[in-house]
């Protein structure tokens, strides 16, 4: 998710939970709370499966407003602080 403002990445989106794409859960996982493993080229995300379960949530068919408390939510849920992202 890119903020269209400064476009600058805010978010990364994580598909969790379904089977072969049905009932997943999708999470916006402050890109602040990622890490890159160069020598995998991949990004890490260093929570739990059950830590992610509780996370704030949202179906793919009904994606968050940007106005909306969501994102409040998910930025206290991974402890980021408001506009930590855009450093």
């Amino acid at each position: 998710m890119i903020d269209t403002g400064n476009g600058k990445i805010t978010y990364a989106v994580l598909s969790f939970g379904g089977f072969l794409g049905l009932g997943d859960k999708y999470f916006a996982i402050p890109w602040s709370s990622l890490s890159v493993n160069t020598q995998d080229e991949t990004m890490i995300l260093d929570i739990s499966q059950e830590r992610l379960k509780d996370a704030p949530g949202f179906d793919k068919d009904n994606w968050p407003d940007q106005a909306s408390d969501y994102y409040s939510s998910v930025n206290t849920f991974y402890t980021v602080r408001e506009k930590a992202y855009t450093h």
